[in-house]
């Protein structure tokens, strides 16, 4: 049987013990991170995986609306690898159009589409803005590729200009991938919230990192 729960955690570096790697650099910023997640075991079916996904957009969607719906926006945002720079197919789809392909997202406000290189290798980047009665549909497009597709929440960002989504790209991705602790230590600075989502075998779940000076979480537990 699927069981869903919450976490909290004060410390960031223990509930993500690999952030540990990166510690050293950016203790002083870091160290007062806490998380909140909302997590489940035993998904053995799409019902109840679309139920762990309902569950899930509930909760952010109260924090997001209690918290910080007149300043803050939801914002989708997707590495995609080029696995061939002369198709014209790739470059038709690019990445809105191919993910429109299996996800109805046009309700989304779609920025533009840059490419960048990362060794040898060529990728899209992108980032979106979610209407909030599309979270759960953007959970469940995260849920599809977490290592290059992630949603966090903050200050308006202007994402049909090239610069900006280029800083972005800058901020969060490493090799190809989203970095969360890069995007944390961006959405720190930016006072927002990056949720990230993990699974193993058995259990899934959406991590909200946060700074508590700003945002009033804890009692959701």
């Amino acid at each position: 049987m699927m069981k869903i729960w919450n976490e909290y955690s004060e410390d960031v570096f223990s509930y993500f013990e690999y952030f540990n790697n990166e510690r050293s650099n950016y203790n002083e910023i870091m160290h007062t991170m806490h998380v909140y997640s909302i997590n489940s075991k035993y998904i053995q079916n799409i019902e109840e995986k679309k139920e762990f996904l309902h569950r899930s957009a509930e909760e952010i969607g109260r924090i997001y609306l209690n918290n910080c719906s007149n300043n803050r926006k939801i914002y989708l945002s997707v590495v995609q690898k080029i696995d061939n720079p002369n198709s014209q197919v790739d470059k038709y789809y690019k990445i809105w159009k191919k993910i429109n392909k299996s996800f109805d997202i046009k309700d989304f406000g779609l920025g533009q589409e840059i490419t960048f290189e990362d060794e040898s290798d060529i990728f899209y980047f992108g980032v979106a803005e979610v209407p909030i009665n599309n979270l759960e549909l953007a959970l469940d497009i995260v849920a599809s590729n977490p290592e290059r597709i992630t949603i966090f929440l903050s200050k308006n960002i202007d994402i049909e200009n090239h610069n900006s989504v280029n800083d972005i790209m800058q901020s969060i991705v490493r090799k190809g991938k989203i970095d969360y602790f890069k995007l944390c230590i961006s959405c720190y600075m930016n006072q927002g919230i990056v949720i990230r989502y993990g699974t193993s075998f058995e259990e899934s779940e959406f991590a909200l990192i946060h700074d508590p000076n700003v945002y009033k979480i804890r009692e959701y537990v």
